[in-house]
């Protein structure tokens, strides 16, 4: 039997979440979508498999919720997948500095979902 997969994700743009969802779905994970960084540490039954974060957001705190995850030993290997807007370098580079695994912009994600969830990253 395989393992169950889990994937996190911190976003909410309806037809982010949407797709996000659908891709996942199809390929048999489960989705838990975070409206607050603290909801990422609730004890789900199977250990996350990956982070997907929004990295322009409004409605969570992304930088907080990485930092947080990085500093929790049970996530620190977690990996972390953020989209952004193309040409916001700074915004890149503080998501890395943060713990961010791969930054990528909005557009590769859109194009790369299934990849992206396939692999773990």
């Amino acid at each position: 039997m395989q393992k169950k997969r889990l994937v996190l994700v911190a976003a909410s743009d309806f037809s982010v979440t949407s797709r996000i969802n659908d891709v996942a779905r199809k390929l048999g994970l489960d989705v838990y979508f975070l409206r607050r960084p603290s909801e990422a540490f609730r004890d789900f039954s199977v250990q996350p498999d990956m982070l997907i974060v929004d990295l322009n957001d409004r409605v969570i705190d992304v930088m907080d919720l990485i930092e947080r995850v990085r500093k929790d030993s049970k996530f620190s290997s977690l990996p972390i997948l953020g989209f952004l807007s193309h040409h916001q370098l700074v915004l890149k580079e503080k998501a890395e500095k943060a713990g961010c695994s791969l930054v990528v912009p909005r557009d590769l994600f859109a194009e790369k979902i299934k990849s992206f969830l396939e692999s773990g990253l």
